[in-house]
């Protein structure tokens, strides 16, 4: 029969207690934080739909657009605001019809015909990557970025229909100002986006302190196994706060070193992009600096080499987070 010292009961529970005062809350924090990233994840895949088909209806001014449009009747579809003098993209738009401008003074609608029937089911049809709204959406892109590529553009939303082309001379006519301005300011600007993405749980070595509270060897005692798993813990939330300093810390240092370069700059907090992205900005970068942008970018990942985070780049894109894009408060 083995014999236990009631001392060492004792000593057990106190040191138990002492851990378990010290981890209590950020076993709680922690147990928060994944509450709240699963509770993001239910929550983005539930509202995606809803989200699309409400932005679709909302910035869809003058339309013509019926729960189901029968075959035959037709909108215009707008893309962007342009210059006049900007050479027509050589793609076609959506269901295959030719692009055109609609021109206001020294603004221009970029558009073309569209069949309503086409957009029939658009608000409540299930979002997937290639569905049929992922293929309207990227057609959408397309003209949008032919565009970009001769020119300035300003980017609408994807499903901007107006009625017919008075719509969208009286759309021009209202914001001249504004989208003058807005082509002003993006003229001779890229948009870029700047992702650092964990990539993997840094494998730290042990530290002098890990090394001093080893676990404790697996025993039938609950006190013994309930103290070792402690300090596992602590020692593991240890690990994670320096991870998380030195991720926040190759972030500060890359985005020190790139915002100098942009004209503007958006920035997106962490936790409601995703669980594995530590940072994440978006640039409006000039293009005499966009090589440099870029290459400054990759070379301080090089420089940092930051353990389990890699750094994503994307870009030259449209100016899509830098305009207002929408056109629902001036088409009556």
């Amino acid at each position: 029969m083995t014999s236990h010292d009631p001392s060492q009961f004792d000593r057990d529970g106190e040191a138990l207690v002492s851990i378990a005062e010290q981890v209590c809350e950020e076993v709680l924090a922690d147990a928060l934080a994944e509450a709240r990233r699963r509770a993001v994840d239910e929550l983005a895949g539930r509202l995606a739909p809803a989200i699309v088909a409400a932005a679709l209806a909302r910035h869809r001014p003058d339309t013509a657009v019926p729960a189901q449009a029968p075959s035959g009747e037709s909108g215009v579809y707008a893309y962007g605001v342009v210059r006049p003098d900007l050479p027509l993209p050589s793609c076609t738009g959506l269901g295959g019809r030719p692009v055109r401008m609609v021109t206001r003074g020294e603004a221009a609608l970029l558009v073309s015909d569209v069949d309503l029937a086409l957009l029939n089911g658009v608000d409540s049809e299930e979002i997937t990557t290639d569905g049929r709204i992922a293929a309207l959406a990227q057609t959408h892109h397309d003209v949008v970025a032919a565009a970009f590529a001769r020119g300035p553009i300003v980017p609408l939303r994807f499903g901007t229909v107006l009625r017919d082309e008075q719509a969208a001379v009286r759309v021009l006519t209202d914001r001249h100002g504004p989208w003058m301005r807005d082509l002003a300011r993006v003229t001779g600007q890229a948009e870029y986006t700047v992702r650092l993405v964990r990539t993997a749980r840094s494998s730290e070595p042990a530290t002098e302190a890990d090394a001093a509270n080893p676990p404790a060897a697996p025993a039938e005692d609950d006190t013994r196994r309930g103290t070792a798993y402690l300090r596992a813990r602590q020692r593991e939330l240890a690990q994670q706060r320096r991870q998380r300093t030195g991720e926040e810390s190759v972030a500060a240092q890359i985005f020190e070193a790139l915002d100098p370069l942009a004209a503007e700059v958006v920035r997106r907090p962490a936790g409601a992009i995703g669980a594995d992205v530590v940072a994440e900005a978006t640039y409006l970068v000039p293009s005499a600096r966009q090589e440099q942008f870029v290459t400054t970018a990759r070379d301080l990942v090089c420089e940092l080499d930051p353990q389990g985070v890699e750094l994503a780049i994307s870009g030259p894109w449209p100016p899509y987070s830098f305009v207002r894009g929408h056109v629902a408060a001036e088409a009556s």
